[in-house]
This record gives structure tokens, sequence and C-alpha cells, in this order.
């Protein structure tokens, strides 16, 4: 019996929510089982739960696969199961006292669950165009392609990773790559059965609703200790700012620099707990530090970059505040001011010039402003591609003035803020060796330089959220003639700036338009994933390199290339998607393959003398390839349905010259400007 369409659209998405809701219990029972034996804070497992889970799923990953082994997923599911019950056996006395002391009786953790579902659900869950949406830009081909290939082959090694575990006569061995976001949904993919795109959905709710929102709790619970006020409000601090992590996944998209990042709050929480001069159990909190730095480094090296650069105004306070400084003259603590100042820029050096950070550090993305524009844009919080979040930057500036008049401890997250948005300006107004050295660990790219400078803004604007509530119910609370409640009022004076700073676009009278960032990203993932033309906040119009039509006929290719070989295809008219998503065992499967150095760049230029040209036919023969796909044929991609700005007709003519009059190649598809043809010649 078929199932009604409307209940089978619907049966998707609550499979959607069940793998999920899964895949979170196997990111953090086994950590919080095992790490409660540390006796550290409740928030502080939370947060660096998925962490412990990341480094036994990496360390067990490697072991098979430099062990020749293929493991199918339920082994790492046992694996995790095992742990988790073992855990809870060894740690059952802990972990009774955890509950039994009371603590979580007052938790926030459901209400941060609760809100984060409904946020994330309403900005992200509901701009995806099906589970098995997909963003065709640029970095996405590589990340999805990846999940296919580890997925295919049992082969989840986060740290050697290839393209073509599936295709050993492309195979060229392993190679370093920060893949745990592509093994935990290659794992994803088999565990549930379902495609790369949905795993990556699903991994990537996960992070946004689980991950993200519990780490960053962790850090306003640490930095401003006892203010249940900022913790509650702190519910919205996850997804309020546009940089991050919306705008990662508007541009490229970023998922595994989103993954990395969402873990650095969890890590300078409990930074803040190991250098806090009260506390009791220092060699805890360093075995925590170090499980953070380690899933860091995992997960994108970018990520730990960022974790040390928010870090140094709070190492530097911690050193000066040390028993040495304090009791030694001026003269003593500026010394050691400048030893420790001359150590952080020697290991920043030293990193900068480490070989295998040479392609990183080199990348550059040109200056694009002036530094009135950088300035504007750092106070009004309108990075790169967004409107201005003008809300938002009131509520972080209150949060920072609070700060400073009430001296709070932690008011060095101000001083991280300042560093990184120093660096931001640098980066995005001049070119040049400084440019490199400040921003050169991030490529460059603004974005993610602006993504991180959210991170310390996080707890400010949780912390002003709070003083705003207090302020507004001590005021209302000295009207002896009001029956107000003061609680009541404050509350709604908070949620009603919150409401603003989430949207929706404001137009007064025709001459005022205040238009929401959120709701830009939120039109602009919708656009993203129904494979829409978006429009830049430049007011240009973005087309995707992949349209509706293409990846419906990427199905029926699919069917007809099933007998088996390669598919030569133009990696820069989307069909570099079709291995992920449409299961066609293309060729070139990211947009940067078949180009330049690449060793098959030859065929992209001279496929079409296959018929005449011996040394062409010969590769392609011992390549096992059977078929030439166009998406966009008769025209350069660049005219049609491209991402690419940079297309160069001739790195592609020689699959874009194919007609069916070519000898060699028989056409055996044909749909709008799409066309198959099969190798005669074989």
């Amino acid at each position: 019996m078929e199932v009604p369409r409307e209940r089978g659209i619907l049966l998707g998405w609550l499979l959607l929510y069940l793998w999920a809701f899964l895949l979170g219990l196997l990111l953090y029972v086994p950590g919080m089982v095992w790490l409660s034996r540390l006796g550290a804070k409740p928030h502080l497992i939370f947060a660096l739960a998925p962490s412990f889970s990341i480094i036994v799923l990496t360390i067990a990953m490697m072991a098979t696969e430099l062990a020749g082994w293929r493991v199918p997923w339920y082994g790492y599911v046992l694996l995790l199961a095992f742990l988790s019950a073992l855990g809870a056996w060894v740690n059952r006395s802990n972990m009774r006292q955890y509950f039994n002391r009371g603590a979580w009786s007052s938790s926030t953790v459901p209400l941060y669950i609760v809100a984060s579902l409904v946020l994330v659900t309403w900005i992200y869950v509901k701009s995806l165009d099906g589970p098995n949406s997909l963003i065709p830009l640029y970095d996405n081909a590589h990340t999805l392609s990846l999940i296919s290939s580890f997925a295919k082959t049992d082969c989840y090694g986060p740290l050697l990773s290839s393209l073509y575990l599936d295709a050993p006569q492309l195979f060229q061995g392993i190679s370093y790559y920060p893949a745990v976001l592509h093994s935990i949904s290659a794992l994803t993919a088999n565990m549930f059965g379902c495609s790369a795109p949905e795993a990556l959905n699903i991994v990537v709710f996960d992070i946004l609703f689980l991950v993200l929102p519990l780490s960053v709790r962790s850090l306003i619970k640490s930095a401003f200790p006892g203010n249940r006020e900022a913790e509650l409000f702190g519910v919205f601090s996850p997804f309020v700012f546009y940089a991050f992590p919306w705008g990662l996944l508007i541009f490229g998209p970023l998922q595994t620099f989103i993954l990395g990042l969402s873990l650095v709050p969890a890590f300078l929480s409990t930074l803040i707990c190991l250098l806090d001069k009260y506390a009791s159990n220092r060699t805890a909190m360093l075995g925590l530090c170090l499980t953070g730095l380690i899933a860091l480094a995992l997960c994108h090296p970018g990520a730990l970059f960022s974790a040390g650069l928010l870090s140094i105004p709070a190492i530097v306070i911690f050193g000066m505040n040390s028993n040495l400084v304090c009791h030694g003259d001026q003269k003593r603590k500026t010394s050691i001011l400048i030893v420790m100042m001359t150590a952080l820029a020697g290991i920043w050096f030293a990193c900068y010039n480490l070989p295998f950070l040479s392609g990183t550090v080199s990348f550059c993305w040109p200056a694009f402003t002036s530094l009135s524009g950088a300035l504007s844009a750092v106070i009004g919080l309108s990075f790169v591609d967004s409107p201005a979040q003008l809300v938002a930057a009131l509520l972080v500036l209150v949060g920072i003035i609070s700060c400073i008049r009430r001296a709070e401890r932690s008011s060095w997250l101000i001083v991280s803020s300042l560093l990184v948005a120093a660096i931001f300006c640098v980066d995005i107004t001049t070119d040049g060796w400084l440019k490199q050295l400040l921003g050169g660990f991030w490529y460059t790219d603004s974005r993610r330089i602006a993504a991180m400078l959210v991170i310390p803004l996080m707890p400010l604007f949780s912390y002003g959220s709070g003083r705003v509530f207090t302020i507004c119910r001590d005021a209302v609370a000295s009207k002896r003639d009001t029956k107000a409640s003061p609680s009541a009022m404050a509350s709604g004076i908070v949620l009603l700036l919150l409401v603003l700073a989430f949207g929706p676009n404001v137009s007064l009278y025709g001459s005022v338009n205040l238009p929401s960032a959120i709701s830009f990203a939120r039109s602009s993932l919708a656009s993203l994933y129904s494979l829409q033309t978006r429009q830049l906040r430049s007011g240009t119009d973005e087309s995707p390199m992949l349209d509706t039509e293409e990846l419906e006929a990427g199905q029926e290719i699919a069917a007809i290339t099933s007998d088996g070989g390669l598919v030569l295809n133009n990696a820069l008219d989307g069909s570099a998607f079709y291995y992920s998503a449409c299961d066609v065992n293309v060729l070139n499967r990211t947009c940067g393959s078949g180009l330049g150095t690449d060793e098959n760049a030859d065929l992209s230029k001279s496929a079409v003398d296959y018929a005449s040209n011996p040394d062409i036919k010969k590769k392609m023969d011992n390549l096992d390839i059977r078929y030439v796909l166009q998406l966009d044929s008769g025209a350069r991609p660049s005219d049609g349905n491209t991402f690419h700005p940079f297309y160069n007709p001739s790195d592609w003519s020689g699959i874009q010259s194919i007609s069916s009059e070519t000898p060699g190649f028989e056409l055996v598809y044909s749909r709008g400007d799409i066309r198959l043809y099969r190798l005669t010649a074989l």
C-alpha cells in the first residue's frame, strides 16, 4: 500500500528528529558517565561530553583503519554503548552523588534544550527543502563526497581520508584531513540508512541543537558564576548572531569549522575554572582542558587556534595575579609581563612557520573596505554579508559597560573581543605580511574571524541582557504607586528587545528600514537549500551551481550508469554533487578537481579526442571511464547555474565540446541542456 505523500513527508521529518536524538545520546552519554569521575561541575561535564566521544571514536576509527579492518557502523555504536554501560557501573557512586546533591533540580539544561529546539527548528530546519536537501556551494562538494566515500566503504578514519576509497583505480593513498564531522556523518548515514546530505543535516542539527548551546551555557556559568539572569537569558545567545553559526552555513558552507568553533566555549569555560585561584581540583580541570584541546585539534585546527587566541588575555591576567608576581615590585611585574608576551609571540611565530601550515597561512582573501567601514562593521555587528544587528550590539555594549563598572573577573572577555576585532579590521582593510601573520591561521577569511569574535560576545550579550532585566526590575520595584510585578515587567522588556534582535524586518513610513540579520539568514538558507537564486546584500543575485531539474535528472542518470565504471564530468557545473546526492560514480567529486595540477586535468581538456588520441584513450580506459556528463551542454556553466566565478572555458573544453556527432560518443540521455554520452570505442 502506497503511503500518501503528505504522510511520507511528515514521517521523513519525524525520522530526522528521532535520528538526531539517538545520535545525540551516542555523543553525550559516554562522556557524561566517564567525565563525572573527575568530580567537575555538571555544566562542564555537559559541555565537554561530546569531546570525549569524539576522541574515543577517532582513536577507534584510526586503529581499525591502520589495521586494515573494515568495521561496520554497529561496531562503533556497540563500543560507545559498552563504554557507557561500563562507565555507569564504574562511576556509579560519583553519578549517584551528582544526582543526590540537588544541583540538577535547578539546572537550566532542559530550558536550553527546549529553547534550542525551537530556535534551530525555526531558523535551520524550516529552511531545509526536505531532509535530503543540500547547499550546492563550493566547499560542500568536498564535504559531501568525503562523507559518501567513508559511508560506502565502512572506512571512517577522521585523520586519514580519501574521496576515492571506493575507486581503486583513483585511490592515491590516504592523507591528513580533520574529518571528524565527515566520519560522524558517514557513521550516521550507515546507521540510519540515509543519504550523505541527510546525514550531514542530522549532524549539523545536533551541533546547533545540543553541542553549541550547552557549550555556551557552560561558558556563561563559568564567566559569571551565580548570575542567574545571565544564564537564563543566555539561551538566546548561541543563535542571535549572524556571523556564527548562520553566516558559516550560508558561506561555503563551513560545517567543519562550525563543529570546531562550537566546542571552543566549552574549553574556555574549563580554562576559567582551571585558572580560578580558588579552584579545589586543578588536576581534574587540567584533564578536562586537555580533553577539550584534543577535541578541538581533531575537529578543526582553526578552532584550536581560535581557542588559543581567545585564551591569551585570561592566561596573561592569571600570570600577573599569581603569587610570584603579586609579591614583587612594579619593575619585576613589568619584566614578567614582557616575558609572558614575548613567549606568546614566540609561540605564534613558531606556529606560523610550521611547514604543514604553510598552505593555510599563505592563503589570502584580498582587502575590500576602509578602516571606517571595518569599525562600522564591528560596532554594528554587520560582518561582511549581513545587515547590522543594532539591538544585539546594544545588549553586548550593556554587558561590556556593566563588566567594567562592576569589575567582573571575566572582564578579560572584553579584551579577547577587542583582540579579535583588531585582527578582523586588519584582515579586511589591508594586504601584506601583517595580515597573513595575524589572520593566516583562518585563511585570512574574514567570515571565520568574525565567527570567532562572536564567541566572547555571547556571554557578554547574556550578561547585558541580565543587567537590563535587573535594572528594569529595580526601577519598577522603586515605584510605590504601581501594582505591576517588577520581574514580569522587566522580563517583558528584555524579551521585547530579544524579539527585535531576532527580527522581523522593520520599515517605518517607508523612510526608515531596519533589516533583520536573522531574517536575512533564514531567507538565504531557504534559497540555498531549495536550489533557488538568492539575493546578496550587495543587490546582486547568486545562482546555485545545481538546480532542481539537474538534481532530479541525477536519479535517472544514476540508473543508466549503474552498470559500473566512472562518469567523466565538469566539476564546476554542479555534477560534483552527483556522487553524494545521486550515487553517480563521477570522476571529479569536488569543485577543485580536474583543474590545474590535477593529474586528470588533461581529460577535462582533451576527452573530446578520445577516438583519435591514443594517450587519452588509454588513460580513460585505465580509469574505466564509460560515460561523459554535461549538465550545461552548449553553454559555459558560468553562464548557466554555477557558483564558481573563475570558470575558464578552456579548462573544460574537452568535455563541453562533445556532441552527438563526436566520434566515440553516443548520446544516451538528454533533458533540457543535460547530456549523458556513452563511450562507444571501449
